[in-house]
């Protein structure tokens, strides 16, 4: 059985390592195909920056254009020449702040008409026709109503060299100082681009080989051999006014793959390793769970046929406990019986003596005119009537458990019961001397509970308080909410301790019997009200009512 389970757990950790190969060799296979794709794509951002920092520089330049082609002062100059401060405020200040090679003021004849040179070394004539070749001055002329002035920028090629020019006609806003259509000057920047000027955007964008090829289309790049498999070689064209390359910049980026994979290695031999050791600890665990599992499959195997003699164990056990709680319920239900027989035996082998008693008792009462012997006989009609009570209190208490209300459905109105039984006691209250309030809603709902019950309920809580009120008044409110019919029943009377509490509804218990001997019953009334009305699930519930002295009974009756 072990060797099985173990053959079965590692034909599971084949598929497992066929997957591991299979993953290996399509990371392999990505990584080589993105590493080819990642070449060319940085070579394209390199472009890209290539681009935004000669854009960038342009921009600059352009600013510096249109702020001096802008200005009043510069206008002033054309109109009257002064040439010492065109050096100092034009040509000296702008071709040595900014690296120009030279600055220019080209009138609608392509002539120039003021010139600073730095470095430039050119003849005039040489440069007014490479303008005129341009068409410079002929596209600016479309934009002469512009204000500010538009300015033109673009390469070209003077001598043997490569420039960046820089345009836009000389514009006022002041009233008189417009330039007419055929009367417009250009002023022009030119900056060379120089070694100087390579190799500081070399170091700006970090690029290796950058060098510029005066060549009109890329089949005449001087391709060079690459640096390494993984760099490819940027190229950036730059055009003149019409679009034509006039020259080609061409360089190494500085971000390598090379060492982005040589930086990855260490990791991609971990991964290996890493995973080379997962599949053994997991080849070691299997043979390790496969020998679990036998012998849980072995100890399970044990347990099942344990089980099946314990089942059949209780299964006697259960035929035992069976006949014998049959037995049991069949002597319950003789006891039942016999003690039926004896309530109503009792009933009335107790309450016919009683009731003769008692009768005999009135019929003398009436006869007798003795005043010491009708006292002596309504001592007798008292206790006759006490005893009475007390023995229909303890047979009703044995017939308890034999009254099912809960499935009968009782609808009574209860307004009747409720007037009858408290006029009944604010009578008693005011002879004995204590306030009886009373307040309830003007309409209240039918309730499921019998009508005795109700009664003899109202009657037991309101002979409570008015046995054990000395002094002081009773209370009687009645609520309703969404289920049940709400009746308090509170008094200043004696109260009940919180240590004595807890006897409150048990059977023959009396409280306060220290203080108030001659009240009359067993302590079963509470008792009893509270097991009947848990029949028709209602409730009955004691508060303390403080701080005021006294007590709160509090009956919960379901409405229909």
């Amino acid at each position: 059985m072990r060797t099985n389970t173990s053959q079965r757990f590692l034909k599971m950790a084949y598929p497992v390592v066929v997957i591991m190969m299979i993953s290996i060799g399509l990371l392999a296979w990505s990584l080589y195909h993105s590493r080819i794709k990642q070449t060319e794509i940085v070579a394209q951002l390199s472009e890209r920056a290539m681009a935004s920092s000669l854009l960038e520089a342009d921009k600059a330049l352009n600013l510096i254009a249109l702020d001096y082609a802008y200005w009043d002062e510069t206008i002033k100059f054309y109109h009257n020449p002064d040439p010492d401060w065109a050096k100092k405020q034009i040509g000296l200040y702008l071709n040595e702040t900014f690296n120009l090679s030279a600055t220019l003021l080209l009138n609608q004849n392509n002539k120039v008409v003021w010139q600073y040179q730095h470095d430039l070394g050119l003849p005039l004539a040489a440069v007014e026709k490479t303008l005129l070749d341009s068409g410079l001055m002929s596209q600016l002329s479309q934009h002469w109503e512009s204000v500010p002035p538009k300015v033109l920028s673009s390469y070209m090629i003077l001598g043997q060299e490569v420039y960046s020019f820089h345009a836009a006609l000389l514009t006022s806003d002041e009233e008189g100082a417009q330039a007419k259509p055929h009367d417009r000057v250009a002023l022009i920047l030119l900056r060379r681009i120089d070694q100087a000027y390579l190799d500081t955007l070399a170091e700006k964008r970090q690029l290796e080989g950058l060098r510029l090829e005066q060549v009109t289309s890329l089949s005449g790049h001087d391709h060079r051999a690459p640096m390494a498999q993984t760099v490819i070689e940027g190229h950036l064209p730059l055009r003149d006014l019409q679009g034509n390359m006039v020259a080609l910049l061409s360089w190494y980026p500085e971000y390598r793959l090379a060492d982005v994979y040589r930086e990855m290695r260490p990791w991609l031999l971990a991964f290996i390793i890493i995973s080379g050791s997962c599949f053994l600890w997991y080849v070691r665990r299997v043979r390790q769970v496969a020998r679990i599992l036998d012998n849980e499959i072995l100890r399970r195997q044990q347990a099942e046929v344990e089980l099946e003699q314990h089942q059949r164990h209780l299964e006697q056990l259960v035929e035992e406990r069976t006949d014998a709680l049959y037995e049991a319920l069949q002597k319950a239900q003789a006891a039942n019986e016999a003690k039926s027989r004896f309530t109503a035996g009792m009933s009335h082998e107790m309450r016919t003596p009683l009731n003769a008693i008692i009768g005999f008792a009135q019929i003398l009462e009436l006869d007798l005119e003795d005043k010491g012997q009708l006292e002596s006989l309504q001592e007798i009609l008292k206790a006759g009537t006490h005893l009475r009570g007390m023995v229909d209190q303890i047979l009703n208490l044995t017939e308890l458990d034999s009254v099912d209300a809960g499935n009968k459905e009782i609808q009574r109105e209860p307004s009747a019961i409720l007037l009858s039984v408290l006029n009944t006691f604010e009578q008693a209250c005011g002879k004995k001397g204590l306030k009886f309030s009373v307040d309830e809603p003007e309409q209240v709902k039918l309730i499921a509970v019998s009508d005795s019950l109700l009664e003899n309920a109202l009657s037991a809580l309101l002979d409570n308080a008015l046995n054990y009120t000395l002094e002081g008044q009773v209370d009687i409110s009645v609520s309703m909410d969404e289920r049940y019919l709400i009746i308090e029943i509170c008094d200043t009377g004696l109260g009940i301790k919180p240590t004595q509490r807890e006897k409150l509804f048990q059977p023959f218990t009396r409280l306060h019997f220290d203080r108030l001997p001659n009240v009359e019953g067993v302590g079963l009334s509470l008792f009893m009200i509270q097991k009947q009305l848990e029949q028709y699930r209602a409730s009955i519930e004691y508060q303390s009512r403080e701080p005021v002295e006294g007590s709160c009974f509090r009956l919960r009756l379901p409405l229909v």
